[in-house]
């Protein structure tokens, strides 16, 4: 299996393989009987990626699965795969990695292939990545052949599009202060500078749970209730900008600085 050889064992890309067609033809072959081992194994990966007709077809062969078969669906969009499907599977929620098993893996790699990487920077990658360790790993092998040198915490931070934390406060500011032209400003430069605007909005949303979590220990109630406010509105921006990519119309809508008044 792990050299890829195993004739029980099929992986399925439901990415590129979504059709009735496809789903038809396994369930052609799933009466087949074993090669070697007692079971055969179909892993679907992506499968919420499948359409409605191949899973009306798996369907069936979910509800009466010949003896020999285990079905192994892979998602990490549970809420596409339908329920009638859910309903039929046993559920294994995978825990996202800690930033600490993270650098750990990645501090083995750098080490294994003789890369110098700061550990700032391999903390920096670690909360980039979110708990997967596999975008971890992804981000560090995009860094390697860009940066001239040992990879620092300024160098992964420009190459990976993340502004400084100091700056994303500043921004934070003006946006808690409700100084609309000042927070485009200061985005603007930030884009400008080569600031992705997701990695903006995920470390506003750092910053902005930070000064919740502080506000409810000194029972400041005023001041939880706004960072919540705006926590919310940039959870919801978090979603928006993962469907429009292109940030750039926000500098539209950016007024002069001396046409806005303060009240």
């Amino acid at each position: 299996m792990t050299a890829g050889s195993a004739l029980d064992l099929i992986e399925i890309d439901a990415a590129s393989n979504r059709g009735i067609d496809e789903i038809r033809d396994l369930r052609e072959k799933v009466n087949l009987s074993p090669a070697l081992g007692p079971f055969k194994v179909y892993i679907i990966d992506e499968a919420h990626m499948l359409t409605e007709p191949a899973f009306n077809a798996l369907l069936k062969t979910l509800e009466e699965p010949p003896g020999h078969v285990v079905f192994v669906l892979c998602t990490t969009d549970a809420q596409k795969i339908p329920l009638t499907v859910i309903g039929r599977c046993q559920q294994f929620v995978f825990r996202r990695h800690s930033e600490e098993q993270i650098v750990s893996r990645l501090a083995h790699i750098a080490a294994a292939e003789s890369v110098k990487v700061d550990p700032d920077a391999m903390l920096l990658i670690a909360r980039t990545a979110q708990g997967s360790m596999r975008d971890a790993v992804g981000l560090l092998d995009q860094l390697v052949p860009l940066a001239s040198g040992p990879i620092s915490l300024d160098g992964a931070r420009s190459l990976l599009g993340i502004a400084d934390p100091r700056v994303l406060d500043s921004l934070l500011d003006h946006v808690l202060g409700g100084e609309a032209a000042s927070a485009l400003d200061e985005l603007n430069r930030i884009y400008a500078a080569g600031g992705e605007l997701r990695q903006v909005v995920r470390g506003l949303m750092e910053g902005c749970r930070d000064r919740l979590v502080a506000a409810l220990t000194k029972r400041d109630q005023v001041a939880a209730r706004r960072l919540s406010a705006v926590l919310d509105a940039l959870l919801h921006l978090d979603g928006e900008v993962r469907r429009h990519a292109e940030p750039r119309p926000l500098r539209r809508f950016a007024p002069p600085p001396h046409k806005v008044g303060r009240s």
